[in-house]
């Protein structure tokens, strides 16, 4: 875990990583905020640290919230905020839906995954997702490694990725997919903030703004010249759309969310 804890009466910001990510994906984002904030970056067992047999437990994707939501988020009296990425977002999604929002007053979502039950998970949807795989994995890689880095090098990072998260990973994600369906967005009266990169291959724009839609209270910002790592390419845009968010939903002051120069 990562945290970086102050005035009880700032906001505080639990943090949710995707598939094979961990608590350090945050950490640009979070020094983006210059100080300000209570911050909680949890490791879930899905994180790139972790043994891959997560998937056999018995306990349910939800419920692996419900301690970090009710330990990090219930203290203190400043607005609380749920920030989740990828996967993340199903987990905190699955959450909400069976626990409720009453130690969360707000949401953003970077780069989500979210499935209409409009939207079929047939065999077309499975090629279009596998077709960009391999370019997702790479893209996770280079953003985390320096810049020098070359292409092979970054090609063989992202089998090594692959083979971790492996054909039961792949499964798992794709359960989990198929039944947020079930998911009434309209239900999650809470202000919603949807993050997307421009060159995503997952979250589109469309995408992004048709999750954003379907909540009572969701909007959407989408970052130009990234993709699903957006947040972690573009540190400090992604913090400034939150400020903006947070300083109009919930009235929270600026003093709360900037350092003073």
């Amino acid at each position: 875990m990562m945290a970086v804890h102050r005035d009880p009466t700032e906001p505080r910001f639990l943090y949710v990583h995707g598939m094979e990510e961990d608590t350090q994906v945050w950490r640009p984002l979070i020094g983006a905020f210059e100080g300000k904030g209570s911050h909680f970056a949890v490791e879930f067992p899905w994180s790139s640290t972790c043994e891959g047999d997560w998937v056999l437990s018995e306990e349910r994707l939800e419920d692996r919230l419900q301690m970090p939501v009710r330990q990090f988020l219930a203290p203190g009296t400043g607005p609380k905020v749920a920030v989740a990425h990828s996967f993340g977002s199903i987990a905190l999604l699955e959450h909400l839906h069976r626990h409720g929002t009453a130690h969360i007053d707000a949401l953003v979502l970077v780069a989500p995954f979210h499935r209409f039950p409009a939207q079929p998970l047939d065999w077309a949807k499975l090629k279009a997702l596998g077709d960009h795989y391999q370019r997702f994995l790479e893209e996770c890689v280079a953003v985390r490694v320096a810049t020098r880095t070359g292409p092979d090098i970054v090609n063989r990072m992202a089998e090594h990725v692959r083979e971790r998260i492996g054909p039961v990973g792949c499964v798992e994600f794709l359960h989990h997919y198929h039944r947020s369906a079930r998911i009434d967005l309209g239900t999650i009266d809470l202000p919603v903030l949807v993050i997307a990169g421009e060159r995503d291959y997952y979250c589109s724009r469309r995408e992004a703004e048709q999750i954003a839609g379907a909540f009572p209270d969701g909007r959407a910002v989408l970052l130009g010249g990234t993709g699903h790592f957006c947040m972690l390419d573009q540190p400090r845009e992604a913090a400034g759309h939150i400020r903006g968010f947070l300083a109009d939903a919930l009235r929270v002051p600026s003093p709360c969310l900037e350092r003073s120069l």
